[in-house]
């Protein structure tokens, strides 16, 4: 079962971090502009972060996939989710953050969490929420049966191997539709709130 949780979490994390890291490095002004209307981080400092966001998306996310068809050693896998796992909090923490500044958050295009555009909402947790949970539960799993330094859990698997690769179709179709739901649920306003009586 650790197993199965492993590959979800690989194949999540890596179909949710690199298509957003080629978004953001491809178009690095608009993620940087985007970063520093969002008004989280001081100005001066939205081009750092914005730099440094991408760059860690797209390490953890190759690693992710690497671990999964064999190209980067098991032996990084613990640190990896652990990694995922501080990753995905931190973009809950800034998503938290922009979404208690409702002049903010009502005006944005984007949250910058999918390369989908959308409005800024709650819905903006989900792929910082799937990283979280999914890299939680291959942790779990991995704590549960114990693991050496080598990773000794994950070794001896191909990408090509059934048991291994529908759990990673799961994680992939997770991860699609965590990246779709920030640009398909619309803001809420005002008038949502209100009940209205016809006589």
């Amino acid at each position: 079962m650790a197993t199965v949780f492993l590959d979800l979490a690989l194949a999540f994390t890596a179909a949710t971090l690199l298509p957003s890291a080629v978004d953001h490095l491809l178009r690095p002004r608009r993620f940087v502009a985007l970063v520093r209307e969002h008004g989280v981080v001081p100005s001066a400092l939205a081009s750092t972060v914005a730099g440094g966001v991408a760059i860690i998306e797209l390490v953890i996310g190759l690693a992710a996939g690497g671990v999964f068809v064999g190209f980067v050693p098991t032996a990084v896998t613990p640190a990896l989710l652990w990694t995922t796992t501080a990753l995905g909090l931190l973009f809950l923490a800034y998503l938290r953050r922009l979404l208690t500044r409702p002049a903010r958050a009502a005006t944005e295009a984007s949250c910058g969490c999918s390369p989908f555009i959308g409005r800024t909402t709650t819905a903006a947790y989900a792929p910082a929420a799937g990283l979280v949970l999914f890299a939680g539960l291959a942790l779990v799993g991995l704590l549960a049966v114990g693991f050496d330094a080598a990773g000794s859990v994950s070794t001896g698997r191909t990408a090509l191997d059934l048991v291994h690769l529908l759990p990673a179709l799961w994680g992939l179709t997770l991860a699609v539709l965590a990246s779709l739901i920030p640009a398909t649920v619309p803001p809420q306003t005002r008038s949502d709130h209100r009940l209205e009586v016809t006589p």
